[in-house]
């Protein structure tokens, strides 16, 4: 029933002040390099702002960073000093990303995950369920919270959300210690059952 995080998402307008959708520029700063550079913005706004606003309190912000990047020679000690300059806690900030890029350089990929999480980072797991879900990756993998995709939420018969098929990945993942977020409930009725549950 409060206010505990949030996340950093980046929208780019054109020429004439219209939003481009980031599922066309983003695609486009990943083939051309400037996702990098991007990515770095969107953390210095995020330190920024818990700087500014005291009364956010312990408030985590999560990003999205792109795995490709998080491989990059300095990535950690960058990373790390950025939100260092900024004086904020390593806890409040959580690097999200999707389980389908999980598979490329998975051995060079937990060794920066560690290595970030022995710092105090936490990860998300952005997107599950949209894809192949892959339950060896998230067993070696240093995450602490699972974002279920809204097509968990609405998916089911007649349009109704399948509550049995949350409540199986709820439990399994509560197991596991991790923290489930559903994204994409709209309704009270849809929020108040993901609450019972645990979500």
């Amino acid at each position: 029933g409060r206010f505990c995080s949030m996340e950093a998402l980046i929208r780019l307008r054109d020429s004439e002040g219209n939003l481009i959708s980031p599922a066309e520029f983003i695609p486009v700063a990943e083939q051309t390099g400037l996702i990098s550079p991007i990515t770095w913005f969107v953390l210095e706004e995020i330190c920024k702002t818990l700087k500014s606003y005291p009364r956010l309190g312990d408030v985590s912000v999560s990003i999205n960073v792109p795995q490709t990047q998080m491989l990059e020679r300095g990535f950690v000690p960058r990373f790390t000093g950025i939100v260092d300059q900024a004086g904020i806690d390593h806890r409040r900030i959580c690097i999200e990303f999707t389980e389908r890029s999980l598979l490329d350089n998975f051995q060079q990929t937990m060794a920066v995950m560690q290595e970030l999480n022995e710092k105090g980072f936490r990860f998300y797991l952005d997107d599950f369920g949209v894809s192949y879900s892959n339950f060896n990756c998230l067993l070696q993998l240093p995450f602490n919270v699972i974002k279920l995709d809204p097509c968990l939420v609405h998916k089911g018969k007649d349009g109704r959300p399948d509550y049995t098929t949350m409540r199986t990945l709820t439990k399994l993942f509560h197991d596991m210690e991790l923290i489930v977020i559903a994204e994409g409930a709209e309704t009270d009725e849809e929020v108040q059952n993901l609450v019972d549950q645990g979500v």
